[in-house]
């Protein structure tokens, strides 16, 4: 128990001592109020948000996703977030991350490892 203790004090001291390399990130979390039968979406809703510090790695081409919210290895932009557990419930769900002015979808799921989360995301280009 002591060593789980000193490893989140350890990831927490690391996300202070990254100061302005970790960026503010705002999930967001919608729920399906409805469905539109003439044009076959969901009727969504903004149902809550959380501001987070988080590392941005592995920014690359390769996702694109269609109307339907399926992804393929096309046309699009992937990238993953670096987050410190204890700053985040994981309990919630988020379909979205919106950093540096740019909305991203969130692709389940999470990788919690306890001490750090990554969350994979996906936008089209």
């Amino acid at each position: 128990m002591a060593f789980k203790n000193l490893v989140k004090g350890s990831v927490k001291k690391a996300f202070r001592q990254l100061k302005d390399l970790a960026i503010d990130v705002v999930l967001t979390k919608t729920d399906t109020t409805g469905f539109d039968f003439n044009n076959q979406d969901p009727q969504l809703v903004a149902n809550g948000s959380v501001t987070v510090k988080a590392i941005l790695v592995n920014q690359k081409n390769s996702l694109t996703s269609n109307s339907k919210g399926t992804y393929s290895t096309r046309n699009g932009l992937q990238a993953q977030l670096i987050l410190d557990a204890s700053d985040f419930s994981g309990g919630d769900i988020y379909d979205t991350a919106t950093f540096n002015g740019q909305t991203w979808n969130i692709i389940p799921p999470y990788d919690n490892n306890g001490y750090t989360i990554t969350i994979n995301l996906a936008k089209e280009a």
